[in-house]
């Protein structure tokens, strides 16, 4: 795969796993947030944190 269509990937699974984060979010109960939930979430802010480094170190 070229630079260019790795780059497109990354970012098509960068705003996937935003737009999910972002649903989790408004989804949370204003108490009692489950443990399970804030799991998801730390994953969820880790692989957008890994994809956005691995698309940083595509460019120029």
């Amino acid at each position: 795969m070229d630079r260019q269509k790795q780059k497109q990937q990354l970012e098509q699974e960068i705003a996937a796993l935003r737009r999910e984060l972002d649903e989790l979010l408004a989804s949370l109960p204003k108490h009692s947030v489950k443990p399970t939930q804030m799991m998801r979430i730390e994953e969820l802010e880790d692989l957008i944190a890994q994809k956005q480094a691995t698309l940083r170190s595509l460019e120029p």
